[in-house]
């Protein structure tokens, strides 16, 4: 990948998403059933700027659940029939790691247990996300997340995404342990300083090297913000004006979604 794209956290119940029409839809938007009405506006802005790169992290309940749900599956179809790259959620739980200088104590069976779950139940995705990335300096830390990497891979070769949340060591860049990081959540947009914090991911020379994310929370589309991330330092961004709490993914504002569908079409 090389263009520059919208990633957005789809924590969202599709409801019984083929059931609905979109002016049906739009009927529902105000109330707890809006969850298809996000769904419906995602794929229509997909629809409309086709020249747009979209991965969607999908996650019926805090990674694949217990079984496979037909809502959820008859939705993933949907936003593939769109061009839409479905990668589904997985929490590392920080690799059970008390600080950066411990070593990796969450069982990675769990994790693995999680992928062959999403495959199992929804063979149409595209890839794994891995939220909740220890961020720590010990190769075994970057070991125990190859791992995970390489078992996702066996898969499908599908893409696997990262979430630190922050900077990382540019030895995870070097030994190519994801896709793509998310180097920024948080509740503002990143200053220069902070946004060239990864300065050795900065110096590679290499184009075909890990990419990087910014997920904004809690703050409105600032035009030429977006632009000079997307300029200089992040290649997938996507941005929420639904404050930290209780949750930020769990809707989509379609205002600031068409905006930043449209900066992205230029």
């Amino acid at each position: 990948m090389n263009k520059k794209g919208i990633i957005v956290p789809l924590y969202i119940y599709p409801e019984p998403y083929i059931q609905y029409t979109k002016a049906e839809a739009e009927k529902l938007a105000d109330t707890e059933h809006h969850g298809v009405y996000d769904w419906h506006n995602l794929i229509e802005c997909r629809g409309k700027y086709s020249k747009v790169p979209v991965i969607a992290i999908v996650n019926p309940a805090s990674g694949p659940g217990k079984e496979m749900d037909p809502v959820f599956k008859k939705a993933f179809i949907a936003l593939k029939e769109a061009g839409i790259t479905i990668i589904g959620y997985v929490s590392t739980k920080y690799a059970g790691m008390a600080s950066a200088i411990s070593l990796p104590q969450y069982p990675i069976i769990n994790i693995k247990q999680d992928i062959d779950s999403w495959y199992r139940f929804y063979p149409m995705i595209d890839g794994i996300f891995f939220d909740e990335m220890a961020r720590g300096f010990d190769p075994k830390v970057q070991s125990y997340y190859a791992e995970v990497k390489d078992y996702a891979k066996s898969f499908n070769s599908g893409l696997v995404v990262m979430n630190p949340g922050l900077s990382i060591n540019h030895r995870w860049y070097d030994n190519n342990i994801a896709d793509i990081f998310i180097t920024w959540e948080k509740d503002s947009y990143p200053t220069t300083t902070e946004a060239v914090t990864d300065s050795d991911y900065l110096q590679q020379d290499s184009e075909d090297g890990p990419e990087r994310g910014c997920l904004v929370i809690g703050k409105k589309f600032k035009k030429h913000d977006v632009k000079w991330i997307l300029k200089t330092h992040y290649d997938w961004m996507f941005i929420t004006p639904f404050s930290l709490d209780p949750n930020p993914w769990d809707k989509l504002d379609i205002d600031t979604l068409k905006k930043l569908f449209r900066i992205l079409s230029r």
